[in-house]
C-alpha cells in the first residue's frame, strides 16, 4: 500500500435534489471518515423539499462543508457547478463524487488515498444495498493490495461500476478540461467517465466494496418508465465508436454485450409496468426489433448464453418455458412421493 500524500485534500462533490430522507446518512458517512481533510460540496439543485435547508445547517456546523444553491438544472449542471467551485475555491489535489442517497465505508478516503500513488485515479468496488436495509458492519482494513490496470482491463474487471463517477478518487486535473453535457439529464456519466479513464496514465484498483449504492427494489414494477432513459444509448454508441476507432477490441466486445443488456433492461422496465406497457407499446416493439437485429448481426452475442435477452425478446415463450419447468418439477415430485408410498407398502 502506498503512503498518503502529506496533508492532501479532496473535494467531495454531492449533487442534491429532493434528498431529504437520505442526506443525513450520506453526510454522516463522510464526516465519519478516518481521513478528515476534505471540502464537501453540496450542490442543491433547486430542491423542493427540505434538502436546501439541511445543506445550510450542515454547512453552519462544519467549516469543511460548502453549499451551492441553484435553480433546478439536472445532475450534469450540478456536477459542473461542483467542479467549477472546486477549481476556483479549493486547494485540493483530488476529487471524488458521491450520490446524495449513497454513503461511504469509514475508510473510503483513507484507503483510496493510500493506494492512488502516481496514478491519475484509484477505484474500488461498490455494494448494492436495498432501500430500507441497514449498512453492513464496516470491516477495518489495515492493509490492501491495489493493482495497476489499464482502462480496458478495468472495464473488463469492474464492468458494473466502470461508467460511473462514484467509487473513484481522481486527481483533480483529470477534470480540469472536462465538464458534463448540459443537454443530458439521464446517463450523463456514460458520455464523460470513459474518456477520463482512457485518458488516465494509470488506474489503481482496490478489490473491496467501499462505496455503498442504495437502490429501490420495487422501482421497476411500481414506477413508470421514463423515455429520457433512452439517452443512455447515446453514451454506449459513443463508446463503441471510440473503442473501435482506437483498436480496443476487448473493450468493444464488452461494450457490445452491455449494449444488448441495456436494451433488454429497458424492455423489461417497460414490460413490468402496465401503465408504461400501454403508453409505450410502439417503443417497446421498436426496441425488441433493434435488440433482435443487434444480436443477429453480432456473432459474439449468443442469445442462448443469456436468458435475460431471450425473455426480453420472447416474453410469452420464456413464460411458457418457466411454466413447463415448474410442471416438470411438480410431476417429478409427485412421482417421487408415489414411489415412496409404493416402497413402504
Amino acid at each position: 500500500m502506498e503512503r498518503m500524500e502529506q496533508n492532501a485534500s479532496v473535494c467531495i462533490i454531492i449533487p442534491v435534489y429532493n434528498a431529504a430522507p437520505f442526506l443525513a446518512r450520506c453526510v454522516s458517512s463522510i464526516l465519519s471518515q478516518s481521513y478528515p481533510v476534505f471540502d464537501m460540496i453540496l450542490v442543491d439543485d433547486g430542491s423542493t423539499d427540505s434538502s436546501g435547508e439541511l445543506c445550510d445547517s450542515y454547512s453552519e456546523s462544519d467549516s469543511r462543508i460548502h453549499v451551492i444553491h441553484q435553480e433546478n438544472a439536472g445532475p450534469s449542471a450540478a456536477r459542473n457547478a461542483g467542479l467549477d467551485w472546486a477549481f476556483r475555491n479549493s486547494a485540493s489535489s483530488y476529487l471524488t463524487f458521491v450520490d446524495s442517497d449513497d454513503c461511504l465505508h469509514p475508510q473510503y478516503l483513507e484507503l483510496l488515498f493510500r493506494a492512488i500513488g502516481d496514478a491519475d485515479l484509484c477505484a474500488c468496488r461498490h455494494q448494492y444495498i436495498s432501500l430500507g436495509n441497514s449498512l453492513p458492519p464496516a470491516q477495518q482494513y489495515s492493509d490492501l493490495h491495489p493493482v495497476s490496470l489499464s482502462a480496458e482491463d478495468y472495464l473488463l474487471r469492474a464492468t458494473d461500476s466502470f461508467n460511473y463517477a462514484w467509487a473513484k478518487l481522481f486527481k483533480i486535473d483529470c477534470f480540469r478540461n472536462v465538464r458534463y453535457p448540459l443537454d443530458v439529464s439521464f446517463g450523463e456519466d456514460n458520455l464523460v467517465i470513459y474518456k477520463v479513464l482512457f485518458d488516465a496514465n494509470q488506474i489503481r484498483f482496490i478489490d473491496e466494496r467501499l462505496y455503498y449504492y442504495f437502490f429501490n427494489p420495487t422501482g421497476i414494477t411500481k414506477s413508470p418508465w421514463n423515455p429520457k432513459s433512452l439517452a443512455v444509448f447515446d453514451g454506449i454508441r459513443q463508446q463503441l465508436d471510440f473503442y473501435q476507432t482506437h483498436g480496443f477490441q476487448r473493450a468493444y466486445q464488452k461494450e457490445l454485450e452491455l449494449y444488448a443488456q441495456q436494451y433488454a433492461y429497458q424492455i423489461h422496465r417497460i414490460s413490468k409496468n402496465r401503465e408504461s406497457q400501454r403508453q409505450y407499446k410502439s417503443i417497446l416493439a421498436s426496441m425488441r426489433s433493434e435488440l433482435r437485429s443487434l444480436i443477429s448481426r453480432s456473432p459474439s452475442l449468443n442469445m442462448n448464453d443469456n436468458p435475460y435477452w431471450y425473455e426480453a425478446l420472447y416474453p410469452q415463450a420464456a413464460r411458457a418455458k418457466r411454466n413447463f419447468r415448474k410442471l416438470c418439477k411438480l410431476i417429478r415430485s409427485y412421482i417421487g412421493k408415489e414411489n415412496e408410498r409404493g416402497s413402504s407398502t
